[in-house]
């Protein structure tokens, strides 16, 4: 989700932007659906985090447009 990534909601989550992200990924999840350009508020250490585990445990997809924007789904590489 774009609030753990972005410095404008840096402050007004209640939780560590990062620890949070970090905790998502852990659990798995089956998909998840990236913007193939970030936004310019992006925190540069959580496109990282992300961008290790997309290439660590996921393959994409498929990439397809929505609106003006592409999005790349990735799926989880192998079962957990």
């Amino acid at each position: 989700p774009q609030h753990l990534a972005l410095r404008r909601y840096r402050e007004g989550l209640g939780v560590d932007q990062l620890a949070e992200l970090r905790r998502l990924l852990a659990a798995q999840p089956a998909a998840i659906v990236v913007s193939t350009t970030p936004d310019d508020d992006t925190r540069p250490a959580a496109r990282a985090v992300l961008l290790a585990t997309l290439a660590r445990d996921y393959r994409p997809l498929g990439t397809r447009r929505v609106g003006d924007a592409d999005f790349t789904v990735y799926g989880l590489a192998r079962v957990p």
